[in-house]
């Protein structure tokens, strides 16, 4: 339910890419989580194939680039805002390189799609869930790490790394319950305040619940 509402939002209500809406609730889960902070820098890992030609190529031609996504105000700042900034500033190319020692201090996101319908004489690109981890303290290089694989048009393999020696251990189930409402939000109220979450009606709270159930599998 979620990644379908999410899917919608995309297509239908802000109208921008899956990947920029992955971001756009990323964002929007950081920004009411920790709402002192205006400012938030991606660190991405981005598909650097611009020039003439360079689509067709075969090999690994990907970089790591900031992406700064500072509302001012988010008293009111929307999620229609944050699509926005991502949308122009990947149009634009107005990322940058990380300067030394910068890129422990982002938001690390790793966001990559699979390539379905997209490639020559009936050949499928054939990814593979990822198997629940058998341990509870992996590395985290920055202070939250995502890890974002496309299976199929819908359906995304989330995995999530944090510092919970800074934000506690029970952080990520704060994530998991923020990101439900934002995504919904997306859908719902894509120009309401970042910080103000709508009353849903009947139909959108048994909605609301639904995203929960989901997150909380």
């Amino acid at each position: 339910a979620v990644l379908r509402a999410l899917k919608l939002a995309a297509d239908d209500v802000l109208g921008c890419g899956i990947d920029a809406a992955w971001l756009t609730a990323i964002a929007g889960v950081l920004f009411r989580l920790f709402p002192a902070i205006p400012c938030v820098r991606f660190h991405l890992l981005c598909a650097c194939r611009d020039g003439p030609g360079e689509t067709q190529l075969v090999g690994y031609f990907t970089e790591q680039r900031i992406l700064t996504l500072d509302v001012g105000d988010i008293k009111t700042a929307t999620l229609a805002d944050i699509s926005n900034m991502i949308t122009e500033a990947r149009r634009a190319r107005s990322w940058r390189a990380p300067v030394p020692f910068e890129a422990g201090l982002c938001v690390y996101v790793n966001i990559v799609s699979a390539m379905h319908d997209r490639l020559p004489q009936g050949c499928r690109h054939v990814v593979q869930a990822v198997k629940p981890l058998k341990w509870w303290n992996p590395p985290a290089y920055n202070h939250l790490n995502v890890r974002l694989d496309q299976l199929d048009q819908l359906n995304w393999d989330l995995r999530i790394w944090s510092w919970d020696a800074s934000w506690g251990w029970e952080w990520s189930t704060y994530f998991a319950r923020a990101f439900g409402e934002v995504v919904s939000n997306m859908v719902e109220a894509p120009t309401a305040s970042l910080l103000h979450i709508p009353s849903p009606s009947a139909g959108k709270r048994k909605a609301q619940d639904a995203y929960r159930d989901v997150m909380d599998r």
